[in-house]
């Protein structure tokens, strides 16, 4: 009975280690769709309005939705995902008096485009947990309105290198998954989605 279980639990063990080193094998593509949250562009967009705060109004309402993002990875070997990825971010702010009057109206638009490179700690045909790093280029506007119509508006555009750190990523399922990622940077501190792996 000692000896079958010893046998169970072999096969077991190779079962999981062959599942896991052929489940993300060189030459597989993916296609991520994703959405998150807290970026690094939202920390910039929040200086300017802090700045603007103290010359034009008294208040700030508003911000940044949050970041939409596209991307493509290929595994240039086991495990090992490299890909591109294009972002875009949106917000709008109102600047405001005490009595709740509005001086002006801010939006913001920012574009990223970046390489990402990834590496699969855990690699299972339904289940993956990985890490990554990615290096790129924002361009930043931040446009401000003034109601008045006499001051002149502010049209701000800052073209900045960005980046973000995947501290830990998961994604659940086959063929079409979820995925989970915290980190920061242009993704955000949180940010998830939609991935078709072919």
């Amino acid at each position: 009975m000692k000896t079958l279980k010893i046998i169970a639990l072999t096969c077991l063990f190779s079962l999981a280690f062959t599942l896991s080193s052929h489940a993300q094998e060189k030459g597989t593509s993916e296609i991520n769709l994703g959405y998150g949250l807290a970026t690094s562009v939202t920390l910039m967009s929040t200086f300017d309005d802090i700045f603007n705060d103290l010359f034009i109004s008294d208040q700030a309402n508003g911000g940044s939705v949050g970041a939409f993002f596209l991307s493509y990875d290929y595994a240039i070997a086991d495990k090992l995902m490299l890909g591109g990825i294009f972002a875009y971010e949106t917000g709008k702010t109102k600047y405001e008096k005490s009595d709740n009057s509005i001086v002006a109206n801010g939006k913001t638009n920012a574009y990223t485009v970046a390489i990402e490179i990834n590496y699969n700690y855990v690699s299972k045909p339904s289940f993956r947990v990985y890490s990554g790093v990615g290096l790129g280029f924002t361009a930043y506007d931040n446009n401000v309105v003034y109601t008045d119509n006499t001051t002149p508006n502010v049209d701000d555009n800052i073209n900045t290198f960005n980046f973000q750190l995947t501290g830990i990523g998961i994604r659940v399922g086959k063929k079409l998954a979820f995925f989970a990622e915290a980190g920061f940077g242009y993704k955000g501190v949180v940010s998830g989605g939609l991935n078709l792996q072919f």
